[in-house]
């Protein structure tokens, strides 16, 4: 995998994350809009992971990377072994 999320990128992206699945579940539990509330929960969810695994396939697609090099973006020993 190639790391292409870093620093203050990938600070935002957790965080954001977190709140988005926190207002998804807002939007479920108290205004009972269901719909509204899981598409809100994925894309919390994915911008969460991709911050997590340093990895975005947007930014790969357009060959962008704001990955520096000088955090560790392995998942595994065994993927950190390989470099």
């Amino acid at each position: 995998m190639t790391c292409n999320v870093g620093g203050i990128d990938r600070k935002i992206r957790i965080i954001l994350g977190v709140i988005l699945v926190l207002v998804g579940i807002y939007f479920v539990d108290a205004r009972g809009e269901f719909t509204t509330g899981v598409i809100i929960q994925v894309v919390g969810a994915i911008i969460f992971a991709s911050g997590i695994f340093y990895c975005c396939l947007i930014y790969k697609l357009l060959g962008k990377s704001t990955y520096i090099g000088k955090e560790s973006c392995c998942l595994s020993k065994k993927s950190c072994d390989k470099k």
